[in-house]
């Protein structure tokens, strides 16, 4: 688990920072920002409900060994990104700050 310390912050081999990046999300509050691995039970809230942590990994065909080291982006405690897999559909304000990332290994 990590939280962003001046803005940046590690994760597992992936780097995260607030500011422009090619793959990036807003966030409300940094403050709240956790990178982690996923749990049980973890869900993440799109336009058509909710969906399970487990069934975005399964329908992106990620092996099973590789889960338990894929970030997972949670503010407030809520996911908000499964990193490079998919995003929260949440309404977004433009005073947000982007959170971006950089893999510095392959998942």
């Amino acid at each position: 688990e990590a939280k962003l310390v001046d803005g940046r912050a590690e994760f597992m081999g992936h780097r995260f920072y607030l500011g422009d990046g090619e793959d990036f999300i807003y966030v409300k509050d940094p403050a709240d920002v956790v990178i982690r691995s996923r749990r049980p039970g973890d869900v993440i809230r799109l336009n058509v409900g909710r969906k399970k942590i487990k069934d975005v990994f399964i329908d992106a065909k990620i092996e099973r060994r590789r889960r338990d080291r894929w970030p997972v982006v949670t503010e407030a405690g809520e996911v908000v990104w499964v990193v490079g897999l998919r995003k929260a559909e949440r309404q977004e304000e433009k005073s947000w700050q982007k959170l971006a990332w950089i893999p510095l290994n392959k998942m």
